[in-house]
């Protein structure tokens, strides 16, 4: 889905899944070069550098399943917060842009999408506070600014160098709330990401998993009948600090394609369960009673716990951030398991 060529210039930019293209801002030619280097989330990847892209500040290009993440490392604070791509799309094409995210979409179908940006200082300390803006230049050309929160670069407890991460993806169809969509084959565009980034930021809800398994609408489970309920999931990375994963009850129905921070569901203040992470493996939290609950409410109108709600995870713990496993991770898939009588 994504094109990463030899060089970029403003006559040579990387394709993103074959429909828009992206382009320094600079009017210089940027040589790439292969290499491995840890990324944002301390995995050593192969990327393709191009060097000087923004004034002594390397770009930093990894292809992904879901299209392409592009870094840069600021080595200090020299003033500068806004860090900006040439985009170029086919004519036709609509964009709807928020201070939050940038869409692109033609006639029929989304096709591509940026969010704000993640930062990272050398403490590991992560910012969510970021902006993204749009200009245009013409009907198919357009310039994206990712606004890195200028309060946070220029935080005395802030440690450089600073590591600004951006997604663009290239946007497919997922079926949503099943790990199993790998059987209906490429030609359906289903995709998951392989990972889910938990963390503890309450400004836009990154790093919240909403989470429902529908199954639980079409098997029958007598309340009294069961023993214990608990949600399974594998963080990835040894962490710095002990933090607290909470699992909280959602109290409105949500739609897994478009829940965004801005329209995330109604849910309890107070987590169902808590566990301590700290190391890599395997972490249970329970969820017995909201189970139970469920159970009772199947059939009910807009009942407050459902298997349409569920719940969602997220961190309680101040400045953190982990990788955990998703759906799409085989054999380290999170999963529910119920313990019954019977």
């Amino acid at each position: 889905m994504v094109t990463l060529p030899g060089k970029i210039s403003n006559n040579c930019g990387i394709n993103v899944g074959g429909f828009i293209n992206v382009f320094p801002q600079s009017n210089r030619e940027h040589i790439g070069e292969f290499k491995q280097k840890k990324n944002i989330f301390g995995q050593n990847k192969e990327c393709m550098e191009y060097k000087n892209v923004y004034e002594g500040i390397s770009l930093h290009c990894y292809t992904t399943s879901f299209g392409l993440n592009t870094e840069i490392t600021i080595p200090e604070y020299r003033g500068e917060y806004i860090f900006s791509m040439r985009i170029e799309q086919p004519k036709g094409f609509f964009v709807e842009d928020e201070t939050d995210y940038v869409i692109f979409r033609d006639e029929e179908d989304l096709r591509s999408m940026m969010f704000t940006s993640l930062a990272v200082d050398a403490n590991n300390v992560w910012n969510y506070k970021n902006k993204i803006n749009l200009s245009f230049d013409s009907e198919s050309v357009c310039y994206i600014s990712f606004i890195i929160d200028k309060d946070f670069l220029e935080d005395n407890k802030t440690k450089y160098p600073v590591t600004i991460s951006q997604s663009i993806n290239a946007y497919k169809h997922k079926q949503p709330d099943t790990s199993v969509y790998s059987r209906t084959g490429d030609i359906a565009r289903h995709y998951l990401s392989p990972y889910m980034l938990l963390g503890d930021n309450t400004v836009k809800g990154e790093g919240w998993a909403l989470l429902r398994y529908e199954v639980l609408d079409e098997i029958e489970i007598m309340p009294d009948e069961i023993i214990s309920a608990d949600y399974y999931f594998n963080n990835l990375f040894d962490l710095d600090k002990e933090v607290i994963i909470g699992t909280y009850a959602i109290t409105s129905d949500w739609c897994s394609v478009n829940t965004r921070w801005k329209s995330r569901p109604e849910y309890d203040s107070e987590p169902l369960h808590t566990t301590m992470v700290k190391d890599k493996g395997v972490y249970g939290v329970e969820v017995t009673e909201l189970l139970k609950e469920m159970m009772r409410s199947k059939g009910q109108y807009e009942p407050l716990y459902s298997v349409r709600n569920s719940f969602f995870i997220k961190s309680d713990t101040e400045n953190s951030n982990l990788l955990v496993a998703s759906g799409d991770s085989g054999i380290q898939s999170p999963y529910l398991k119920i313990v019954l009588k019977n």
